[in-house]
């Protein structure tokens, strides 16, 4: 008896929430559609004039509502875009409700076309039966930006392409205006920009977050892919000037360039001329240092490099050690002058190497959650060991924020 009646308390409670979420829902619904309309009135016909003859639109906001110019200024920008897809939705189409809230109307505010804009709201419509939310329209964005640009290639559709036109389209590239991406998180302050003319990977980790990533806003998922377009983005993004920056830790960061982050670069299945193509750029562009990792150090190995170029490999099982010296051997052996650095996240199981000194750097972390995986932070006996294998060197060490260490204790060196 007891039991039937604290199942009725928590239906009960299921309903009440229920009904105050509705209630939220129909007070909030196209609030800032009501918002925008009358500020937009207020501020198209002056009247924050009758506050006092020499107030200002960006006065009466904050004075009246205790707001920024700029919110306001969205808040107007929002409505007039719904204004504007209301002609593609009929009010009487049932099938295509408008966006209802503003944070729907900000992830379709990247694309610059109303009628695109539609496009990809109906697309979501169509594609989530269930609740939408803004990170899915923004996913919608993305594919549908990647179709309009239509300015990348498979490599299966590579293949087929006449040699001439291959030749072409690497070493004259469509002039774009394609720039670095910018690399936020305190994890990554060592590279604040990264750059990825290829992208695609057949390694299949089940811990990858670049696949979730990829699979989710890319229109070509992560099959292996060349961007021909983005190899002007050295050259088209103007570096900013590095003395204006006391700490050390953010010039280097705002130096570094995280090449591929989306990728493997010498992955065997790449094709040759890509990677080249890739190089030649960075040694066209010594402005810039170039930060690559790589699960194929031994092809990595192959290549020469200018000195602007920071070589890495990952390693996350101890039977990938001895690989990874080996490449790393051969590359000093050839007088490369740059940095050679070893990423060890997720470390999997505990790593023992013999020769650690052949690196400059050591990046250690965990692995955040995948679609595949859970979360996953090494046991603090296999961090502290590998650790101190580096600290005997003197090699800097680095802890991501995915390593399970206290941010306070979180080891951040770089080198020199």
């Amino acid at each position: 008896m007891e039991i039937i009646e604290l199942n009725t308390r928590a239906e009960d409670k299921r309903v009440e929430l229920d009904h105050a979420e509705q209630a939220i829902e129909r007070s909030a619904k196209r609030a800032f559609e009501e918002w925008g309309a009358q500020l937009k009135h207020i501020r198209d016909n002056r009247l924050y004039l009758v506050y006092s003859p020499s107030c200002t639109w960006e006065q009466y906001l904050q004075d009246r509502w205790e707001m920024s110019k700029r919110r306001g200024n969205q808040l107007i920008d929002a409505y007039t875009m719904l204004k504007k897809m209301e002609e593609f939705f009929p009010k009487g189409e049932k099938n295509c409700p408008l966006p209802s809230r503003e944070s729907h109307i900000s992830a379709l505010s990247a694309l610059s076309e109303t009628s695109q804009q539609a496009d990809v709201w109906q697309r979501t419509l169509e594609n989530n039966s269930g609740g939408i939310t803004a990170g899915i329209i923004k996913a919608e964005v993305s594919r549908y930006q990647a179709e309009l640009e239509k300015n990348w290639y498979l490599l299966s559709q590579w293949e087929g392409l006449p040699a001439d036109e291959q030749s072409h389209l690497l070493r004259q590239p469509p002039n774009t205006d394609k720039k670095f991406n910018l690399q936020d998180g305190d994890s990554i302050e060592w590279a604040r920009l990264s750059w990825n003319p290829v992208t695609g990977c057949r390694h299949d980790c089940d811990y990858c977050y670049a696949r979730d990533i990829a699979n989710r806003f890319f229109a070509q998922g992560f099959e292996p892919t060349i961007i021909p377009e983005r190899l002007h983005a050295p050259s088209n993004t103007k570096q900013k000037d590095l003395s204006n920056f006391d700490d050390p830790v953010d010039r280097l960061g705002w130096k570094n360039v995280f090449v591929c982050s989306m990728a493997d670069l010498f992955g065997k299945w790449v094709p040759e001329e890509w990677i080249r193509a890739v190089l030649g750029v960075m040694a066209e562009n010594p402005q810039w240092n170039y930060l690559i990792l790589t699960k194929f150090p031994i092809r990595m190995s192959q290549f020469e490099y200018p000195d602007n170029v920071w070589l890495g490999t990952s390693v996350d099982q101890q039977g990938m050690v001895a690989r990874a010296e080996k490449a790393f051997q051969r590359l000093r052996d050839s007088g490369f002058g740059g940095v050679t650095w070893l990423s060890c996240e997720p470390m999997m199981e505990r790593l023992t190497f013999e020769y650690l000194g052949l690196f400059d750097w050591l990046v250690m972390g965990g692995s955040s959650r995948s679609a595949k995986t859970p979360e996953y932070k090494p046991p603090f006996d296999d961090t502290v060991h590998l650790y101190q294998q580096a600290k005997v060197l003197g090699l800097p060490v680095y802890f991501k924020t995915n390593l399970g260490i206290e941010d306070e204790c979180r080891v951040r060196e770089y080198p020199e």
